[in-house]
C-alpha cells in the first residue's frame, strides 16, 4: 500500500472471500463441516467480518490515494437481498442490512473511504424479475424498492457481468443476441447510473480465443458500448495479470480499448 501511494496509485481494496480455498457465498461463516475451509478453523462472525473491515479502513487512512472497500466479493447461494422469499427468512443471510451495517463501522473509522458494494444473485421475492440470467453479484433489481442506506456520497454499486467465456447464460443464445443484452443490464444495474455511481467491478474474457468464441468478443464489444450509453465510464477489467483461467489477462485485449477509448 504504502508503494502504491508513492507511485500514486489510486487503491480500492476488495474482501474477495472468508475461505482460503475458493469463494463463499455468504461474508461469515457458521457451518461447522466449512470451518476447514477459514484459516484459523473456526467460525467467522459477520463481527469479524466488520472488524477486519474497520482494521484496514483505518490501518491505510492516512494514505491520500486508498479510495474505497468492495465490502464482499459476489455474495451468493443462500443470500438474499432482503425479505421476500418465503423460503429464506433468516435475517443472517440478508445483504441489506450487512451492507448497512459495515457501511456504518468502516465510515466511522475511516470518513474519506467510498463503499462499494456488489450485487445478489437474486431476491426470489416475486417483485424483481427472476427470469434474467444474472452472474454473481450482478442483481440490484431490489434497489429499487429496498434502497440501501448508506452515507449521502459514499455509495458505489459494483456489479460484476461476464460474457460467455466466463458463464454461458442463455441470453447469449437468443436470436436477437447481442440487442437482448441492454434492456437485461438496464434492469440488473444500468437504470440506477443517473442517481448512483455504478463502476462495473468485474468484467473481461478472452475476447474471441476462449471457451465463448467469438459469442464473447461480440459480448465485450456490445458491453462497452452499452456503458458509454449510459456514461458509466469507470470500471474494473478482470483482470491484469495473466493467471486467470477463464479470462485471461487485460494485455490480450488492449485492441478492445484502443477501438473505444474506454476508461478502465
Amino acid at each position: 500500500m504504502a508503494e502504491a501511494e508513492r507511485q500514486g496509485l489510486y487503491v480500492l481494496l476488495d474482501f474477495h472471500s472468508v475461505s482460503m480455498q475458493r469463494q463463499y457465498p455468504t461474508w461469515f461463516v457458521s457451518n461447522p463441516a466449512d470451518f476447514g475451509l477459514i484459516y484459523n478453523k473456526q467460525a467467522y462472525t459477520a463481527d469479524n467480518w466488520r472488524r477486519d473491515l474497520v482494521l484496514v479502513a483505518k490501518r491505510y487512512a492516512h494514505l491520500p490515494h486508498y479510495l474505497g472497500i468492495d465490502i464482499y466479493n459476489e455474495p451468493n447461494g443462500v443470500v438474499r437481498w432482503s425479505t421476500g422469499d418465503a423460503n429464506m427468512t433468516d435475517p443472517n443471510n440478508f445483504w441489506k442490512p450487512a451492507v448497512e451495517a459495515a457501511s456504518a463501522a468502516v465510515l466511522a473509522a475511516n470518513p474519506n473511504l467510498l463503499i462499494f458494494v456488489q450485487g445478489i444473485n437474486g431476491n426470489f421475492d416475486n417483485v424483481e424479475n427472476t427470469n434474467i440470467p444474472m452472474n454473481w453479484g450482478e442483481d440490484f433489481q431490489p434497489q429499487a424498492y429496498q434502497p440501501l442506506k448508506v452515507a449521502t456520497g459514499k455509495l458505489v454499486l459494483t456489479p460484476h457481468t461476464y460474457g460467455p467465456d466466463v458463464f454461458q447464460k442463455s441470453s447469449f443464445t437468443a436470436a436477437n443476441y447481442p440487442a437482448n443484452l441492454p434492456a437485461q443490464w438496464d434492469a440488473l444495474f444500468g437504470k440506477f447510473a443517473q442517481t448512483i455511481p455504478v463502476v462495473v467491478g468485474e468484467w473481461g474474457g478472452k475476447y474471441g480465443n476462449g471457451t465463448g468464441g467469438q459469442a464473447d468478443a461480440v459480448w465485450q464489444n456490445a458491453f462497452v458500448d452499452y456503458s458509454i450509453s449510459r456514461g458509466m465510464r469507470s470500471s474494473f477489467y478482470w483482470c491484469y495479470t495473466p493467471n486467470s483461467g477463464d479470462t485471461g489477462a487485460s494485455l490480450t485485449t488492449t485492441l478492445l480499448f484502443a477501438r473505444t477509448n474506454l476508461p478502465c
